[in-house]
């Protein structure tokens, strides 16, 4: 008896294989999307938080730093933190993610609570559909991630 496959065979092993590839690789891309928005939306909260930590570290007095986040949606959308002074931090968001309802900055006062006053509501969308919102509490100044949208 001969060891070995005949050509057909490879053939059908080679078409199994490219079937299952086709059904598992978009899956395996909204997996990574979906990796990429929970991961900017962890990293956007944190950063909210360290900006809030910083301004009540900075206290009073005109020497004060006046810790504040930029945002520039434009099409490669990011965002910065800025002490006053100089660029501490610039983050990239990812390219599966885009963001709306992005104010265009937040900053806090020594107390941590956020100076524009009113909840804030950041909106990260996946390229899957799938949306996080980073909410900005208006009096406490509690930052929280939550898949559903709601008041503050």
């Amino acid at each position: 008896m001969r060891k070995g496959g005949t050509l057909i065979e490879i053939v059908i092993v080679i078409a199994i294989l490219s079937v299952l590839a086709g059904i598992l690789v978009p899956k395996i891309a909204n997996s990574v999307a979906l990796q990429e928005l929970d991961i900017a939306a962890q990293e956007l909260a944190a950063d909210i938080r360290l900006v809030q930590q910083f301004s009540i570290n900075a206290g009073y007095g005109s020497g004060a730093l006046r810790y504040t986040i930029y945002f520039m949606p434009d099409s490669n959308p990011y965002y910065w933190i800025h002490d006053g002074q100089k660029m501490i931090k610039q983050i990239y968001l990812p390219k599966s993610v885009c963001w709306s309802n992005v104010p265009s900055t937040i900053r806090f006062g020594i107390k941590g609570i956020p100076e524009a006053g009113a909840a804030q509501t950041i909106q990260l969308r996946s390229t899957t559909g799938k949306s996080l919102y980073i909410m900005l509490a208006p009096f406490t100044g509690r930052v929280r991630i939550t898949d559903v949208q709601t008041s503050t």
